[in-house]
């Protein structure tokens, strides 16, 4: 089983009807998009709402390798590898390369106040706050200096097509500021026991690897191997839990499933 002790770690910079049974990190078909299962997102703590991050030793081994660390000496010697050469260098990452997830940790300053950032919206988000509070978006939106907005606003036939151009006018809030991704439930539940999804295009590529268009890319996870990592937040060290990403299956999505099921 592979471990973190070797060479050390990195963080990464970054509804559901169908329950998967297997603590499972899925690569979807969805360009950016990660799924995690019920018994992996309640090992780890994760929840809707709560956050997600990647954890990788790639630059520890990167290191190793320049330092001539006498584990990768071995093994390259063992395996008749050049270190410098690409072909060698590839050959050690594949053997000691680890990748895992946790959840994402609340990052601070020195002084130990929490950062803030804006929050993500996307356009539906948008235009949701836009309908939930259309009248106060509106009187507000009216009473502004904005002509082109009040323009668009009294051109629009329909309620719907205003909200769409209030949408424009919806700003985030501030909000603490965590390491990973924002997880959430397709369905909107809560609890400790669900799948859940985040988007980390920066990492999607690296996961996803030479998976087929079609097909997912599902990591094994053993739920008996979840290790204690320390992380610094800016501020102090905390300890995070992380489950290491074992072998990989690529499986059809459940999109393409369906489209077969139906011919």
């Amino acid at each position: 089983m592979k471990n973190f002790s070797k060479f050390g770690f990195s963080v990464v910079n970054a509804g559901q009807r169908n329950v998967a049974v297997d603590p499972k990190l899925i690569v979807t078909t969805t360009n950016g998009n990660f799924r995690v299962t019920a018994p992996l997102s309640k090992a780890l703590g994760l929840k809707h709402g709560g956050y997600a991050m990647f954890i990788n030793n790639i630059a520890e081994v990167d290191a190793a390798i320049q330092a001539n660390n006498p584990d990768v000496v071995a093994f390259a010697n063992a395996n008749g590898l050049d270190l410098s050469t690409y072909e060698g260098r590839k050959a050690v990452h594949d053997e000691f390369d680890v990748w895992a997830i946790g959840a994402g940790y609340l990052m601070k300053d020195k002084t130990g106040t929490p950062l803030k950032t804006k929050e993500r919206l996307t356009k539906e988000d948008k235009k949701k706050i836009a309908e939930t509070q259309f009248d106060e978006i509106y009187a507000s939106a009216m009473a502004s200096d904005d002509e082109e907005l009040k323009a668009a606003i009294e051109a629009a036939q329909t309620k719907e097509e205003q909200i769409e151009v209030l949408s424009a006018c919806v700003s985030a809030d501030e909000v603490d500021r965590y390491k990973g991704s924002k997880l959430a439930n397709a369905a909107g539940l809560t609890g400790s026991e669900l799948n859940l999804n985040f988007t980390d295009s920066a990492t999607y590529k690296k996961l996803r690897g030479d998976c087929e268009d079609k097909f997912n890319r599902a990591y094994s996870v053993d739920l008996d191997d979840i290790q204690t990592i320390t992380v610094n937040n800016g501020y102090e060290d905390v300890n995070v839990q992380v489950a290491i990403l074992g072998d990989y299956t690529d499986e059809k999505s459940g999109r393409e499933k369906a489209e077969e099921a139906a011919e």
